[in-house]
């Protein structure tokens, strides 16, 4: 019960994984701690520090949903803003957690440490990377990248839905609703996708806004994604079964995720662009407000 319970939370406990794959993953952890140290200097220090301190008081922030319960992640955040220092500040809060609180198992640290600070890296080079190309300043990108954001919402959203109803429901009767089921998805998705658009032409989203929120939603996909790769392909049993119920129960974090990274990188493009690799304050038509909204 223990175990199935452990399941639910990102920080992957004690047991749950065979003893080949938690050490692979201390020695996986190793290596991207050593290159997040390397060459770090006296002025990044605060900055890591700082960001440390928050990561590790969001994660004992814990929301319930249904039966069970979630929490805010921030890896994303730490990628942008840190960008390979975020391996650091990732390592000693998870570490934190666990030995203090017991938030994930002490075996699995290592493994947790590669869930989280994976996604971070990946988040802070398509940043940098896009923001030096200049691409998010097209009005036009800006929107499509919020129309993105919000299909990959209701699509994974939906994808769950229909694996949990295929689980619950495994009889002939049950199978029959799953293509009505998909048709009132897709329409579904064409509505709510359209009104994001409207809204996002509406509001002039600036870039630094509409980044941060695909990015936000990649982000807490693809952590919970490692995670159930883990699970599947490195636990002690076989958690098939429950891989799409904990992306479904994560599904309010990440869109929380996507929309407070979006918020806080607009704001620090606006009062602190160093802090986001240099970035312009007004790299976006239009001024840019503290919620990363051009008015």
């Amino acid at each position: 019960m223990m175990d199935a319970l452990g399941l639910w939370a990102i920080h992957i406990s004690d047991g749950l994984l065979s003893t080949t794959t938690s050490v692979g993953g201390f020695v996986f952890a190793g290596v991207l701690g050593f290159w997040g140290l390397r060459g770090v200097t006296d002025e990044e220090i605060p900055r890591i520090g700082v960001l440390t301190a928050a990561f590790f008081v969001a994660s004992q922030i814990h929301l319930s949903v249904g039966v069970t319960t979630v929490h805010l992640l921030l890896n994303g955040l730490l990628g942008v803003i840190l960008g390979r220092r975020a391996v650091p500040a990732i390592a000693v809060g998870l570490t934190l957690q666990s030995l203090l609180f017991a938030h994930g198992g002490q075996t699995a640290i290592g493994v947790n440490i590669c869930v989280y600070t994976l996604p971070a890296l990946v988040a802070g080079i398509v940043f940098r990377f896009t923001v030096r190309q200049g691409f998010m300043d097209s009005r036009a990108i800006r929107i499509i990248t919020v129309l993105v954001a919000v299909l990959a919402w209701l699509t994974i959203a939906q994808i769950g839905a229909m694996q949990l109803f295929g689980l619950i429901v495994a009889n002939e009767t049950g199978s029959a609703f799953v293509p009505q089921l998909t048709r009132v998805g897709v329409v579904a998705n064409l509505m709510v996708t359209s009104l994001a658009g409207m809204m996002a032409a509406h509001w002039r989203i600036s870039g630094a806004f509409a980044l941060g929120l695909l990015l936000g939603t990649a982000t807490g996909f693809g952590t919970v994604a490692l995670q159930a790769c883990v699970l599947v392909y490195g636990g002690t049993q076989d958690w098939h079964a429950l891989a799409w119920t904990v992306l479904l129960a994560n599904l309010p974090i990440v869109v929380i995720e996507a929309l407070g990274l979006g918020v806080v990188i607009g704001y620090l493009e606006r009062v602190k662009p160093e802090w986001i690799g240099g970035t312009h304050p007004h790299s976006a038509s239009g001024n840019t407000s503290s919620n990363g909204i051009s008015h």
